[in-house]
């Protein structure tokens, strides 16, 4: 955080002349660059807030990153530079939405240049083809259904071997978004899963957006979904903000309330993504770095680390965070947990990046031995190995940390550390070189005082 003089150059500006500086920070995380006259009478000081940041891994689709990003270069240039590899089209944009690319019957609208653009810059789409316009009112009952339908076909079609996930409705278990009963939706989501499935085989239907805590909306059309035509991924919506006062932050028994209610009509592949939540609701770092205040960037830095590898090691595979849209609006400080609305990375988004540099394209190792006054996840696959490891705080007492050999140690931010470590609600990364998860977790014990 920029809490601390890392660097600090005195340079010669004459007028009309261009200088540029080639400036080590000798870190990584968030920094401030500053420019200021001797003279503080002569100018005002300039200022931008930047961020070094680990490079961002190639995962591809199986990330677990994503978020809803608005449709600008800047800001899907962001996502990707912080590890992002998921965007879900919803509030952030309509382009995939009738009411939008379906604006009159048999009248089509695309946004190619846009949809490449974001392929190109290596993020994958979550595409909803809902919220039909007016125009459909004329039909009821099955003829709506159909014409839904076919709307979702020509979607799929259209975007094929672009957008390859489909999510049919947002939380159709809001009447704002859904008017019927849930008989009613479950054959309006029957007709446009088949109408996707026709579109392109290698679609994958993801679910119809269901809400963690109360699944019992869909119970009573499950039975009239065939098994076959199940699901290929199940998307749920859970939020929770900022890190719990139990130190742990865990829904691993709504997941299995939701396995039980669908229970054969769940998705086979056993996915279940969360394509919207865990929003975190933080003054602007625009504001705060001025005032320094360090417990609110730590609270921050917990959420950016935790709220990933936690949901993750929960039994969620893909998270989408609520969000990177409506972030020139300084009004919606709940809607930029990512970004500032100045365009300035933040702590939530540095931390995020170190999250998914150490973790991203791993998966969860369960059934680890406990390690007394400590939390930690494990992450393992193609022969990496990381933990997050912090303070319980039910736990009286300041545990350290101190480890060598083939583990080492980096801060939220990315920096390799030495010498022993307090433990604290941030976790630190522990990478573990040539060890599998079984052994690394005994090593990673042993450090523990």
């Amino acid at each position: 955080y920029p809490d601390k003089v890392t660097v600090e150059k005195k340079v010669a500006l004459k007028p009309g002349e261009e200088m540029k500086l080639s400036v080590d920070p000798k870190a990584n995380g968030i920094l401030r660059v500053e420019l200021a006259a001797d003279d503080e009478k002569l100018a005002d000081p300039l200022e931008v807030v930047m961020a070094r940041l680990p490079e961002p891994r190639k995962t591809g689709p199986e990330s677990f990153f994503g978020t809803h990003l608005r449709m600008c270069p800047y800001f899907v240039n962001y996502a990707a530079a912080i590890g992002v590899k998921w965007q879900r089209l919803h509030d952030c944009s309509n382009m995939c939405k009738m009411k939008w690319a379906n604006p009159r019957k048999g009248e089509y609208q695309w946004a190619d240049e846009i949809v490449d653009y974001i392929r190109a810059k290596g993020l994958n789409i979550l595409a909803l083809p809902d919220y039909p316009l007016p125009w459909m009112n004329q039909f009821k009952g099955d003829e709506y259904d159909d014409w839904y339908a076919k709307w979702c076909g020509e979607l799929v079609k259209h975007y094929k071997g672009k957008i390859s996930h489909f999510e049919l409705w947002n939380e159709p278990y809001i009447p704002m978004f859904y008017k019927g009963t849930p008989e009613a939706f479950g054959k309006r989501w029957l007709k446009a899963a088949r109408a996707v499935r026709k579109a392109n085989p290698d679609a994958k239907v993801v679910g119809w957006c269901t809400e963690l805590s109360a699944p019992q909306f869909a119970s009573p059309f499950l039975k009239d979904i065939p098994v076959a035509e199940k699901p290929d991924i199940h998307s749920v919506h859970f939020y929770w903000a900022q890190v719990p006062g139990d130190g742990v932050i865990s829904y691993s028994r709504l997941l299995d309330n939701i396995r039980t209610t669908f229970g054969d009509r769940f998705a086979d592949s056993g996915e279940i993504w969360n394509t919207e939540g865990n929003m975190a609701v933080w003054n602007s770092f625009y504001d705060r770095y001025r005032k320094v205040d360090r417990q609110q960037n730590d609270k921050a830095v917990a959420f950016g680390t935790r709220g990933w590898s936690e949901t993750i090691a929960s039994g969620v595979d893909k998270v989408f965070l609520y969000t990177m849209h409506n972030t020139d609006d300084v009004d919606v400080g709940g809607l930029m947990s990512l970004i500032d609305f100045n365009r300035s990375p933040n702590p939530e988004a540095a931390a995020t990046a170190t999250t998914a540099y150490f973790i991203d394209g791993l998966k969860p190792v369960k059934d680890l031995a406990e390690i007394p006054g400590v939390k930690y996840n494990c992450f393992a696959g193609d022969g990496r190995v990381t933990f997050l490891i912090w303070k319980d705080i039910l736990v009286r007492g300041s545990p350290a940390l101190s480890v060598g050999g083939k583990l080492k140690v980096y801060d939220a931010m990315g920096n390799a550390l030495a010498g022993e470590q307090k433990l604290a609600f941030i976790p630190l990364f522990v990478t573990a070189d040539g060890l599998d998860a079984k052994a690394a977790a005994a090593e990673l014990a042993k450090g523990i005082r």
